[in-house]
């Protein structure tokens, strides 16, 4: 359009300048005219620190370092580990009112992810506005991926106010705990996590066959609508008149209303025993939805169930837990540490196709309700693509091979593929981060945590 304001009778209202085709202001000058930009730096051309401090110090996301460091690009395994996209101009926008806020916005150390992998002068910070994401975080080594997640969760936790629900199906995250808990500080912190376990005494993990949606219900009980209209039909019936809202007097109830497929369904019951999972099913003890409703952050340790399916029984009522309250306004956070185990490409059971179903729902239609994924599985071949292909964040850890890097790179083209090929070469303790929950796409080493047991195994 040139820019100069003039009239021109061809464009709308009467040529009453260019006002009306305004897009908007330049991002940090309202009111100036955009510059050109010059472009990025060549591929092939070193990155220096001094461009990295300029960056930060522009953004306001880190400091600039005082002391001289060589250039990246002699660093003798991370060459370029920061580099110039278009996420890097995100950091000016305004935060929209339903982004979660930094709980601690003078305190920049409580979203310090670590430090740039050999550079230890410059850290890295997640970026609060862009935490609520879905993010992938993948490895297929399980101690670096545990590592990953709870520095992510963490991070999230005690720098943001986003709330806190993970699935732990692997059992090596019982050691999240705010920074006031892991320095022996105060118990009372606000936003204290709350770990639950399927063998403790005082709070057991828990749920209620009754609290669960007739789909789910039925699903445990092996019925297809599209196959088993007869027996689904007399349980919708029995369930309708107020009986049988537990297992125990689902089998008698059925058989009292003598119809055929209520037979079936009763000898089905009863093989399943279903009634017999004294670890999963609430009777004197509060249900799991109730702790989650008042607590800010829970750990759910499904690891500690001796079966595939009560874990996946345990995962579907918190995940319907969720769907339904997704209405109330809080954001919440995710984990699903394990997620090969719950949204796999290919089910077997109806409780395993319900399960992800419901996972698939929430990287759908998480993002307009404030429910946010944090999807933890070893390859991305393991995670069904309707969920993968949501992640806009990854979180890459060692071990990670060409086959996955190549998956990963077609579920999500918006992530470089210069810096996806560095994901082979990282270290212990470093981890690839790319997308715009971090200033830059980053290899970092990740920040040291406190040593954690978990209460059964002690692996790693």
């Amino acid at each position: 359009l040139g820019g100069r304001g003039e009239q021109d009778p061809e464009l709308p209202g009467g040529g009453e300048g260019f006002e009306q085709l305004r897009l908007g202001h330049c991002c940090r000058v309202p009111g100036a005219r955009a510059p050109a930009r010059s472009p990025p730096p060549p591929g092939n051309r070193p990155l220096r620190v001094s461009h990295v401090a300029s960056w930060h110090a522009h953004d306001g996301g880190m400091s600039t370092p005082t002391t001289a460091h060589p250039p990246v690009a002699d660093h003798p395994r991370v060459a370029d580990p920061l580099r110039v996209t278009d996420q890097s101009w995100e950091s000016s926008r305004p935060r929209l009112p339903d982004q979660p806020r930094a709980t601690h916005p003078h305190r920049l150390d409580a979203l310090r992810l670590g430090h740039v992998a050999g550079f230890p002068g410059l850290p890295v910070h997640l970026r609060a506005d862009r935490v609520n994401r879905h993010t992938f975080c993948g490895g297929r080594d399980p101690a670096q991926r545990a590592h990953a997640v709870s520095a992510l969760v963490e991070r999230a936790l005690v720098g943001t106010s986003l709330s806190l629900v993970v699935l732990d199906l692997d059992g090596s995250l019982s050691g999240i705990e705010p920074p006031a808990a892991q320095a022996g500080g105060s118990r009372s912190d606000p936003r204290e996590v709350l770990h639950l376990h399927p063998d403790s005494v005082h709070r057991p993990l828990r749920i209620r066959f009754a609290d669960l949606p007739v789909r789910s219900r039925a699903a445990l009980l092996g019925l297809d609508p599209a196959t088993d209209r007869t027996e689904l039909n007399a349980l919708v019936h029995v369930w309708s008149e107020g009986r049988a809202l537990e297992l125990g007097t689902l089998a008698p109830a059925l058989r009292d209303l003598g119809t055929a497929g209520a037979l079936r369904l009763a000898e089905r019951v009863d093989l399943l025993t279903l009634p017999e999972w004294q670890t999963v099913w609430a009777a004197e003890e509060p249900a799991v939805t109730d702790a989650l409703a008042t607590a800010p952050a829970g750990v759910l340790d499904l690891a500690g169930y001796p079966g595939r399916e009560q874990r996946l029984t345990v995962a579907l009522g918190v995940l319907d837990h969720l769907l339904a309250r997704r209405d109330d306004g809080g954001q919440v956070l995710v984990v699903l540490h394990g997620a090969d185990h719950l949204c796999p490409p290919d089910t077997t059971s109806p409780v395993e196709r319900a399960v992800r179903n419901r996972v698939v729902q929430l990287a759908l239609e998480g993002h307009r309700h404030g429910l946010w994924l944090v999807v933890s599985a070893p390859a991305p071949a393991d995670v069904h693509r309707g969920v993968l292909s949501r992640c806009t964040n990854a979180l890459l850890t060692p071990t990670v091979t060409e086959a996955d890097l190549t998956e990963l790179g077609a579920a999500l083209p918006h992530l470089p593929l210069d810096m996806l090929t560095r994901a082979e070469h990282l270290g212990a303790g470093e981890a690839l981060a790319a997308g715009p929950f971090v200033h830059r796409d980053v290899v970092v080493t990740l920040r040291d945590r406190p040593q954690a047991t978990t209460m059964r195994r002690g692996r790693d």
